[in-house]
């Protein structure tokens, strides 16, 4: 059965785990009781898995990131460059990067806030920077990059990214991106939390 044109029984809801039905339940009374039965749906069938703090701050800079890059290869990756796009890729990669430093944060026993990149990276732990340091390289690679990408300088360029380019329009002045920089980044962080995240759970 093609789950695209599945039609739950009147009065149920279809229940999905990562884009597969898995089945289907009563309509609840409110989006409270609805999430709740789809839960209970999950828990008898052995589907259901707690998500871990570090896992969900990971799982939503993959999905910052995941937008920021369809941005990048539909309308930034070829001349001429849609000039519209730039803003929101700048914001969810700049929001993306950020989460990901936090989860290596959190992953560490820190707790970082706020949206300045290089603050964020400094808090850090010692050991916690040397993975990210370690894991740039690899990502550069997979980039066919071949010059030297600068963290630091990367994160300086991003560094308030995520509150000045939502509203670009209000600066007069904004940081110059290194867009490959930044993307080369972004992968190196989720490398450093995927291969942290798994040795533990």
């Amino acid at each position: 059965m093609s789950t695209s044109k599945y039609q739950p029984a009147p009065g149920h809801r279809a229940v999905y785990l990562n884009g597969h039905l898995v089945g289907e339940v009563r309509e609840g009374l409110d989006h409270k009781e609805d999430v709740e039965l789809g839960r209970q749906l999950l828990i008898e069938k052995g589907l259901y898995k707690k998500v871990s703090l570090e896992r969900a701050m990971f799982n939503q800079a993959t999905a910052f990131a995941a937008t920021s890059s369809m941005l990048y290869y539909q309308k930034l990756a070829h001349l001429p460059r849609d000039g519209q796009a730039i803003t929101p890729w700048v914001v969810n990669t700049a929001f993306s990067i950020e989460v990901y430093l936090k989860t290596v944060g959190c992953l560490f026993g820190i707790n970082t806030r706020g949206h300045k990149l290089l603050r964020i990276f400094e808090q850090l732990p010692d050991a916690a920077k040397r993975l990210i340091l370690r894991a740039v390289e690899p990502a550069a690679k997979s980039w066919k990059v071949k010059e030297k990408v600068d963290v630091v300088r990367t994160l300086s360029g991003l560094n308030d990214a995520f509150v000045q380019w939502r509203y670009h329009y209000e600066v007069s002045e904004l940081n110059e991106i290194y867009i490959v920089p930044a993307i080369v980044l972004a992968g190196a962080l989720h490398n450093v939390c995927q291969e942290v995240l798994d040795g533990r759970e």
